[in-house]
C-alpha cells in the first residue's frame, strides 16, 4: 500500500479517489472529445496557447455537463445533441445595432429554460 495513503482513514480516502477519477475523466475528454492529440505545432508559444484554449474548453464542457445533470436535461439530451440544437438559434442585428432573436423551437425553449434555473457558481 502507498505510504501516503496509509495515514488516511477509508472515509478520508474516498474523496481522494473521486478527485483522481474526475481528473482522469477530464484528460480522457481532452484526448478524445476535444481531439487535443496529436499536436502538429512546433512553437512553444503556440502549444501553450492551444493548451490554454483546450483547458478553457474543458472547464466550459464540465460546467455544461454539471448544469445538464442538475437540471435534468441529461435525461433527454447528450451534450453534443444539446449544443447542436442550440446552434440553430438565430439572431439578427439591424443597422442601428439592435439585436433581435428569431423564434425559438420548442426544444430550444425547453433547454434554455432548464439552463436558466441552474446555479452555475
Amino acid at each position: 500500500m502507498n505510504g501516503r495513503l496509509h495515514k488516511y482513514t477509508p472515509l478520508e480516502r474516498l474523496p481522494l479517489y473521486r478527485n483522481r477519477d474526475s481528473i482522469e475523466k477530464a484528460f480522457r475528454i481532452l484526448k478524445t472529445d476535444l481531439d487535443i492529440f496529436p499536436m502538429r505545432v512546433r512553437k512553444e508559444s503556440t502549444i501553450r496557447g492551444m493548451m490554454f484554449i483546450f483547458f478553457l474548453s474543458l472547464i466550459i464542457r464540465t460546467a455544461l455537463m454539471r448544469g445538464m445533470i442538475s437540471s435534468g436535461l441529461m435525461k433527454k439530451y447528450s451534450l453534443e445533441r444539446m449544443i447542436l440544437e442550440l446552434e440553430k438559434l438565430h439572431v439578427v442585428e439591424d443597422a442601428n445595432g439592435n439585436i433581435t432573436e428569431l423564434e425559438r423551437t420548442r426544444k430550444q425553449k425547453d433547454i434554455l429554460e432548464a439552463l436558466e434555473k441552474v446555479s452555475w457558481w
